[in-house]
């Protein structure tokens, strides 16, 4: 594999900045020469794995035994969607997802606008069916295109194919399929939604919220305070999933817990770590070495280097079991470990 490199270290290209190295890592510019890099590994029996934004993702301190892909495919365009209401919004994988919701507000479309300042690239976002702000990528996707591993196919996932659910996605259950653009439907009317406190708040500073590029710059801006980092620090934003528990069982932890929120979701509850970890568990700040829990948000995790990828998972493994112990309720890691693909 004469266009790979080879000892390449992870860390960098990770928001986390923690693991150990590739043994063989590409940058992959387009779908030709993902098809090329992936036939090649394929040819020498050389396991996959894909990185994009390295937001989401912990590299294990042992490193990587195969390839890794930083997907870096670009490319936007859109065009009307034949309704006169909306527009069909298609993305390369490695765009950067804040310059695809700025690509599209600053148009005037409406329907990404809340999921504003998140990180990482448009291809990892159905990956996780990234949320915010009562917005989930699933409101707005209409279709993938996927390159498989090792099969070599080419498809398009729809919405239904694609099995959303909360940061959970076919492309999360089957690490076989490899994105290479994302299809959105976005609406050139304003979407009416429910409001935030965290937007009421803007809007009483005197902050406009008219449009959807005010309210994508006005998230983007509440974002960056709640997950403000030093220097030598990294973070890959909210390091767990929030809970989803049945109704039966939030009522008994109601009882315990008088204010403990809870959204319905579906027939079930979804509950509001960050509240159990600062309220139930006082958390907040907590610290072991060089990582911690933001003071500014207990659900983001927080890692001050020199760390190791080991250490960051007993910390967090000790967050799981309090969490575990106080409430009753397991929870689950939103970040996922950089894995091989099975040949």
């Amino acid at each position: 594999m004469d266009y790979v490199e080879e000892n390449v270290p992870l860390a960098p290209y990770t928001t986390l900045g923690v693991g150990g190295q590739a043994r063989f890592f590409a940058e992959v510019q387009s779908r030709a020469y993902l098809c090329v890099a992936l036939r090649s590994a394929t040819a020498k029996g050389v396991r996959v794995c894909v990185l994009g934004g390295g937001s989401n993702t912990l590299v294990p301190d042992e490193g990587v035994d195969g390839l890794v892909l930083r997907i870096k495919i670009p490319g936007m365009s859109f065009h009307d969607d034949g309704t006169g209401t909306g527009a069909l919004v298609r993305a390369g994988a490695g765009i950067s997802w804040n310059t695809l919701v700025r690509y599209a507000t600053s148009r005037g479309l409406w329907g990404i606008e809340n999921l504003s300042g998140i990180p990482g690239t448009v291809g990892a976002a159905p990956v996780q069916n990234i949320g915010a702000y009562g917005t989930e990528l699933a409101d707005t996707f209409v279709s993938a295109d996927v390159i498989t591993f090792p099969k070599m196919e080419h498809l398009r996932i729809n919405a239904t194919q694609a099995q959303f659910g909360y940061r959970e996605s076919i492309f999360k259950k089957d690490s076989s399929m490899i994105i290479t653009s994302v299809t959105l439907r976005l609406s050139r009317e304003r979407i009416v939604r429910k409001t935030y406190s965290d937007l009421e708040n803007a809007r009483e500073r005197g902050v406009m919220l008219d449009t959807s590029l005010d309210i994508a710059r006005a998230l983007q801006d509440i974002r960056s305070k709640k997950f403000t980092i030093r220097a030598n620090e990294g973070t890959a934003g909210s390091f767990f999933k929030n809970p989803i528990i049945s109704k039966e069982r939030y009522d008994v932890l109601q009882k315990r817990f008088p204010n403990m929120p809870g959204f319905p979701i579906g027939t079930n509850i979804k509950i509001s770590l960050a509240w159990i970890l600062d309220t139930v568990l006082h958390m907040r700040g907590f610290r072991k070495g060089n990582i911690y829990l933001s003071d500014h948000n207990p659900l983001v995790l927080v890692v001050r280097q020199p760390s190791t990828e080991k250490e960051v998972g007993e910390f967090a493994d000790d967050i799981a079991l309090r969490t575990k112990t106080a409430t009753g309720i397991t929870i689950e890691r939103e970040v996922r470990s950089c894995k091989l693909t099975t040949m």
